[in-house]
């Protein structure tokens, strides 16, 4: 079970890298930023106080944040223990 947990950690690393990577050179114009659940956080008080989402974060990352907040709330260290890579 610990070398499925590192080898998901590992390959999240990549895959935010590849994208990052294809960002800086041109090849598209997907951010990391896009994929930031934290963003979320922003966008639920953009949302709250003045009606409208943040030019910066929109729909995908409310709904990562609040998938976040779901799935901490139901499996607690799941995103410390898997998904985080930073442990």
């Amino acid at each position: 079970m610990k070398r499925l947990r590192i080898a998901f950690q590992i390959l999240l690393v990549v895959v935010v890298t590849i994208t990052g990577v294809r960002f800086a050179l041109g090849w598209t114009l997907t951010s990391v930023e896009k994929y930031c659940p934290f963003g979320g956080l922003e966008t639920a008080y953009a949302l709250l106080t003045r009606q409208r989402f943040t030019c910066a974060a929109g729909e995908l990352n409310l709904a990562l944040f609040l998938a976040l907040l779901l799935l901490t709330l139901l499996a607690r260290k799941a995103f410390c223990g898997w998904v985080c890579p930073l442990r």
